[in-house]
């Protein structure tokens, strides 16, 4: 696999969401980067309040800089989403 290329459980996972509304879409890009945190493939490097909502700004092993917005969703999805997530980013790190 390529280093740009994502784990194809993944590639699903994201053509899937792309789908949804912008909501969804939201939460999906804020777990998938607490998830890439978690992993260790991103550092949280700054946290800011605008206009009400918190951003959190990352940056990846390779210096990529993205910043995502909290949504708003309950505890326990965003547990479950997190876990899933992992799971798919670790199982790339497996040969």
């Amino acid at each position: 696999m390529a280093d740009n290329e994502l784990p194809s459980d993944l590639e699903r996972l994201a053509a899937f969401v792309d789908q949804q509304p912008p909501g969804v879409r939201e939460a999906f890009h804020f777990l998938l980067a607490v998830a890439l945190e978690e992993s260790g493939k991103a550092t949280l490097i700054n946290i800011a309040r605008v206009e009400g909502r918190t951003h959190y700004s990352y940056r990846t092993v390779a210096g990529d800089v993205f910043t995502v917005i909290r949504p708003n969703i309950d505890a326990e999805m965003e547990r479950a989403v997190r876990h899933e997530l992992v799971g798919i980013l670790e199982e790339d790190g497996q040969p």
